[in-house]
């Protein structure tokens, strides 16, 4: 599989107003300019077109943080980290919308870890944040 264009924005509504063949072959010429000859056209077995804004449910690929939201944002981030059981009251949330990756999975895998690390303190338990590790390890 080759992803040939993750395009947004303007420039997306700009592509998607192309057939599914336009684009195709626009991304191929592309593809030949860079590296100065179509070095995969021929192999071109299936291709797939996806337009964010068109997918029902998908309200666009991304989440964007709007002025004013970093020091809330900064706020859901660290709040699994705030120092001793006592502090927070024990609900801890995850997601890409939880995290400085909003939109995409690896922010919200990396959320979801921090919630469940922080569960684990809470509960009197021990995680290995903040555990240095050695070479020998």
């Amino acid at each position: 599989m080759i992803c040939l264009s993750y395009t947004w924005e303007d420039s997306a509504a700009k592509f998607n107003a192309l057939s599914h063949e336009e684009r195709l072959e626009t991304s191929l010429r592309t593809l030949a300019n860079i590296y100065g000859k179509d070095i995969i056209s021929q192999q071109v077995e299936e291709s797939i077109s996806f337009y964010w804004e068109e997918a029902k449910g998908y309200n666009g690929a991304f989440k964007l943080t709007y002025p004013g939201q970093y020091e809330m944002q900064a706020e859901l981030i660290n709040q699994p980290f705030q120092p001793g059981p006592g502090n927070h009251n024990g609900v801890f949330l995850a997601g890409d919308a939880i995290s400085w990756s909003g939109g995409w999975m690896e922010g919200a895998m990396h959320a979801g870890l921090n919630a469940a690390m922080a569960v684990i303190e809470r509960l009197g338990g021990k995680s290995q944040r903040g555990v240095s590790r050695t070479s020998t390890e």
